[in-house]
């Protein structure tokens, strides 16, 4: 596919393969009629898998297994997106937290958002940092906790830095209680 240009006449290609027409396997399902695409980090059956480093390219034999649940459940791939290589972000290094890479969920409401995670979750017994959760159907008790790292640095962005302020800020006041993380510490 021929790289779009931006406004800034930069070329954009947000696709690394794309399906001639969208793949599909069931046509009912709770997201039937639902397209998905999935970063060049997750296996989809035939395609080549990169991660944006040519060197590290395979072709799958199996689709990753939260691309067949969606594909189970009636959602339809259209192809493969670009990402930073390895998906370790523009200055090369993981988070703090060191997280492994996950399937992101973007969806026009929370409802889709919600279909989506319920269709897609579930314990992988080949991935070993896959765990057993059961989604929470039930509102956040009155208090709660949340994490937030011990170091945090925004570069310069004092945009990023007050839109961080004020979401913590809205988590106490939905009665949420900050717990300082170490973001020193290596998982």
């Amino acid at each position: 596919m021929p790289p779009t240009t931006s406004p800034h006449n930069c070329q954009v290609q947000a696709w690394i393969s794309r399906c001639d027409k969208p793949l599909l396997q069931s046509a009912s399902g709770p997201l039937a009629g639902l397209r998905f695409a999935v970063k060049d980090n997750m296996d989809v059956a035939g395609l080549p898998t990169t991660a944006a480093c040519p060197a590290f390219s395979h072709t799958a034999a199996t689709h990753a297994v939260v691309v067949q649940k969606l594909l189970d459940a009636g959602a339809s791939l259209l192809g493969k997106t670009n990402l930073d290589q390895f998906a370790c972000g523009l200055n090369g290094t993981r988070s703090p937290a060191q997280s492994v890479d996950c399937a992101s969920i973007f969806a026009r409401t929370v409802a889709v958002a919600a279909s989506v995670l319920q269709a897609s979750m579930g314990y992988d017994p080949l991935d070993p940092y896959s765990r057993k959760l059961s989604l929470a159907t039930q509102a956040w008790a009155g208090n709660f906790r949340f994490g937030v790292p011990s170091a945090l640095e925004f570069f310069g962005d004092t945009a990023a830095q007050a839109a961080f302020a004020q979401a913590v800020q809205r988590l106490v006041a939905m009665g949420g209680t900050p717990v300082s993380i170490d973001s020193n510490r290596r998982a």
